[in-house]
């Protein structure tokens, strides 16, 4: 904890919202992650729940399939990364 009693916002949490303030201020582009492991799951469920529409890839098909099912029409799952 801080001494004013604030908890200091993670390294994770202050990228992100970043990212997010800067894709809102542009038309809804596409954004492509290739890797959707422990931290680009994240990433990307949240910019999927954000309405941003996203073309994924990773090695295990599973988890591209399954954030694509949970996001119908905001996630694309690319055949490879070369199409993201």
């Amino acid at each position: 904890r801080n001494p004013g009693g604030r908890r200091a916002a993670c390294r994770f949490c202050v990228h992100m919202h970043a990212i997010l303030f800067c894709l809102a201020l542009r038309p809804a582009e596409p954004v492509g992650f290739i890797g959707l492991g422990i931290m680009g799951q994240g990433m990307a469920r949240r910019l999927a729940s954000s309405g941003q529409p996203l073309h994924v890839w990773t090695r295990g098909a599973t988890a591209a399939s399954a954030l694509a099912s949970e996001h119908p029409g905001a996630v694309t799952v690319a055949e490879s990364p070369a199409a993201v």
